[in-house]
């Protein structure tokens, strides 16, 4: 028991234990708050064939496959970017800067997929799970939402030209475009009525027509 109680702890430091059983031919289950249902000695979580959460925010089909997001503005908890593909099988990952994760745009023929946040800005990631971009506005032109510092991502689209639109809610240049040599380009809406808050653009949706 000893044994047992040392080797989880040192493996999974994040748990929050809720209940563990033993088969009769010798095998262990842990039912965990944060890692889910898995075998103790191998370590191998069982996980359905399906998302990782079911709080969907936002979804985006392309090349055959199904890329969704989870979260909102009083989710924090959700961290998880989930694809189905073309076979029907779902994987995915979870990340601390998917918190509040309210919009996801694969780039077409490639591996890339980009994030937009309520408070951690863009992110710029692969589905290789390789460590990726965050743009905010401490290294990009995003500006913080008008009433506290964090980067506010609603919605992300592209052009035929492959230039990535963006709308940056809650500031006064919520229109931002990066092309695909990195370069930032962010456009000015005015606004001459209403109240503070109409003063800052509050944006969510941004399409691309027909005409470009």
């Amino acid at each position: 028991e000893e044994k047992l109680t040392h080797h989880y702890d040192k493996t999974r430091i994040t748990s929050k234990y809720c209940d563990i059983i033993k088969l009769n031919n010798g095998e262990v289950f842990i039912g965990d708050e944060y890692h889910g249902l898995y075998e103790y000695f191998s370590m191998t979580n069982i996980i359905p064939n399906c998302p990782l959460s079911n709080h969907i925010r936002d979804m985006f089909f392309q090349d055959n496959s199904l890329h969704i997001v989870c979260g909102n503005f009083t989710l924090w908890e959700q961290l998880y970017y989930s694809v189905k593909d073309p076979n029907g099988i779902w994987y995915g990952h979870n990340d601390w800067r998917y918190n509040n994760s309210f919009c996801v745009f694969p780039i077409q023929n490639t591996s890339t997929y980009y994030i937009g946040t309520h408070g951690n800005g863009l992110l710029e990631n692969s589905v290789a799970w390789e460590s990726g971009n965050q743009y905010d506005a401490t290294n990009s032109i995003l500006q913080t939402y008008y009433l506290y510092k964090l980067t506010v991502i609603d919605d992300i689209t592209a052009d035929s030209k492959g230039i990535l639109w963006m709308l940056n809610s809650g500031t006064r240049f919520p229109i931002v475009a990066k092309d695909l040599d990195n370069n930032w380009y962010s456009y000015y809406v005015a606004k001459t009525t209403g109240n503070v808050v109409n003063q800052h653009n509050l944006f969510n949706q941004i399409i691309v027509d027909s005409r470009g």
